[in-house]
């Protein structure tokens, strides 16, 4: 089991954190300001946004949502790399989509959306920096202009040169929070992320508040494990069931009963029935 971290030893990387500083708008904004390498005038952020278009479907929690005058943003923090990113990406930008828009509405009124991921790792193997992705034509050199994109960050990147000083300085701070940082950090995006989570942990109220996050998620991992328990012992009911409804119809009443006493036997007629 994975060692629950203190809050002391929390940095930009942990989700808690993360949005933490995210949710102070002027540093997001300075933090989109330098991945997208222009200026932002200003935005409405959301952290830990969770979205559910359909009870039906599979629902989302997004780490920080930005709205701005014409465009909408969701940045995540990845640090495990379980190949699925395109698809994540694909799957957020859906969501944002289908949230933007009121019954009724015309499709053009949808805004821009640029989803973000800050990757501790190389998602695409390349050692860019910097991975952006837009829908083109594959038969014509023609842009799609659908309004979307897509932009991978990687913090493990090695061609620091061919990005800003400041996106440079971000990533290498992303990769190692405790790595030496020039003098020019204290007005860099990277310094100001840093003084945040200095001040955010000689909050005691900040310190509270990730205890009950820490709570929270602990009760879902165990609401999570006694559900699946629980399915797991009803699905193996009802497997019984069908197996002993099988052996009865062919009237093969001592299987039945070995089966019954011996659980190595039971795994063996299930192997046989095909259960």
């Amino acid at each position: 089991m994975k060692k629950r971290k203190k809050f002391q030893e929390l940095e930009y990387t942990d989700a808690f954190l993360f949005a933490a500083v995210m949710e102070d708008e002027e540093i997001c904004r300075e933090v989109l300001q330098v991945i997208l390498g222009k200026s932002v005038e200003s935005i409405k952020v959301e952290v830990e946004k969770s979205l559910l278009v359909n009870s039906d479907c599979r629902g989302i929690r997004m780490d920080v949502c930005l709205t701005g005058d014409d465009s909408v943003y969701n940045i995540e923090m990845q640090t495990t790399n379980q190949q699925d990113l395109p698809y994540r990406s694909r799957f957020y930008q859906s969501q944002l989509d289908a949230a933007a828009l009121r019954p009724g509405d015309p499709f053009i009124n949808l805004p821009k959306s640029l989803i973000i991921f800050i990757c501790t790792f190389d998602p695409f193997g390349m050692k860019r920096c910097v991975y952006t992705f837009e829908e083109r034509c594959l038969e014509e050199d023609i842009a799609l202009e659908n309004g979307t994109r897509k932009i991978f960050l990687n913090a493990q990147g090695n061609n620091l040169s061919d990005v800003s000083e400041s996106l440079a300085d971000f990533l290498r701070y992303v990769d190692n929070p405790f790595c030496f940082l020039p003098d020019r950090a204290n007005s860099s995006v990277a310094g100001l992320v840093r003084e945040r989570i200095q001040n955010l942990k000689q909050s005691r109220r900040w310190e509270e508040k990730y205890m009950r996050f820490e709570e929270i998620l602990a009760n879902e991992r165990k609401e999570a494990l006694e559900e699946g328990i629980i399915q797991g012992q009803i699905q193996g009911q009802e497997q019984i069931r069908e197996l002993f409804a099988c052996l009865i119809s062919q009237n093969r009443y001592e299987d039945l009963k070995k089966a019954a006493e011996d659980q190595e036997y039971l795994h063996e007629m299930f192997r046989e029935f095909h259960l």
